[in-house]
């Protein structure tokens, strides 16, 4: 286990969920340190507690972050005023994101660990990094030459909301160790000679990072943006609830209850959902979606994804229906704009896999 975990003060609850990462190289040879930060969250002394999942709801609206639609994201960005076009600049979100999240696995370590706790923070670790890019070029214009520095803050970022012990020259170390093996150690030499200057540009791309969601954090008690993932769980709880209302489901549950079905499905959902929560934050509607619509996008997607491989034929529009319902008997009343929110939200996450398979092939 790495060290850098077993310095960590959490707030994470412990749901059973396995790794998503895939392996990483240990780091050999460590650089001469030479600057350390410690890196404590501020809530860990002030003792804020979590508001419980009712209270984060109606947060939640609150928590949406102002700068417009998608559609305003498409047409007015900074970059696009800059002159890049949205392909581009997603596809360089989608992979200024990656790298941080390379980054913060092979800081934190990879595979299945002792406490599912410690698993849950390293995939909450990967989703803030996602966020804190995505919130930082809806500000800034986009820029290839800096990513690098933009993925180092994000992560620096990301484990003081989590409180993680660590310094800039750990992140420098490992950043620096992935790059030399992406490219065989061929420029090297000239990483070490750019490594001070790229300490600089990380603290201070950090610091705005910080300065975007100091006031959204003030107003609601939290110590770090809510995520998506926050809101994984308790969505599977109310699906789980509401899908053996669903005509196709109980005709598939010929000899079992749909019930006890239903509740059956729900390891397997939780942990596919939490991946499908973690790779949306690749791309924008982590910043201009509310973060439980991507939750509720997610485990309809991960339901979708279960059910077929039961031969149990649910469509999306009814997995959806499920969230977006009004108080009262089942069908009574859907509310539009929620299902129009949802459907964005799906065709977000669809698109950053269709953009992840484009840069594959290319």
């Amino acid at each position: 286990m790495p060290a850098v975990l077993k310095r960590l003060v959490s707030d994470a609850c412990s749901d059973e969920i396995g790794s998503p990462c895939e392996p990483v190289s240990d780091c050999e040879t460590p650089l001469p340190k030479k600057r350390r930060l410690s890196i404590l969250s501020p809530s860990a002394q002030r003792g804020i507690d979590k508001p419980d999942y009712k209270e984060r709801l109606n947060q939640d609206v609150c928590v949406k972050a102002s700068f417009g639609t998608i559609e305003d994201f498409a047409s007015s960005s900074p970059s696009r005023r800059a002159g890049l076009s949205e392909h581009e600049e997603r596809r360089l979100r989608m992979r200024t994101s990656d790298c941080a999240r390379q980054i913060l696995r092979g800081m934190l370590g990879c595979g299945a660990t002792i406490s599912p706790a410690m698993e849950l923070t390293k995939l909450r670790a990967q989703a803030l990094a996602c966020h804190y890019v995505q919130l930082f070029f809806m500000s800034v214009s986009l820029d290839a030459d800096a990513a690098d520095s933009v993925a180092l803050a994000a992560c620096l970022r990301a484990l003081k909301d989590l409180s993680v012990l660590c310094c800039v020259d750990d992140l420098l170390r490992i950043f620096t160790e992935q790059r030399a093996a992406a490219v065989q150690r061929t420029e090297q030499r000239a990483a070490v000679v750019q490594r001070e200057q790229l300490e600089k540009e990380v603290l201070q791309v950090e610091a705005r990072m910080a300065s975007l969601v100091a006031d959204t954090q003030d107003s609601l008690g939290v110590s770090r943006p809510m995520l998506p993932l926050d809101f994984v769980k308790e969505t599977i709880d109310d699906l789980v609830g509401r899908l053996p209302e669903c005509d196709a489901f109980r005709s598939c549950c010929t000899k079992r209850n749909p019930a006890r079905a239903a509740k059956s499905l729900r390891p397997q959902l939780r942990e596919v959902a939490q991946r499908f929560a973690v790779d949306a934050m690749l791309g924008p509607a982590s910043v201009v979606l509310r973060p439980v619509v991507v939750a509720r996008a997610a485990v309809a997607i991960a339901a979708r994804y279960l059910l077929h491989q039961l031969s149990c034929e649910v469509t999306a529009d009814e997995l959806m229906h499920f969230f977006v319902e009004v108080s009262g008997p089942p069908g009574a009343c859907v509310d539009p704009c929620g299902l129009q929110e949802l459907r964005c939200a799906t065709r977000e996450v669809f698109g950053t896999y269709k953009l992840w398979l484009e840069q594959r092939r290319g």
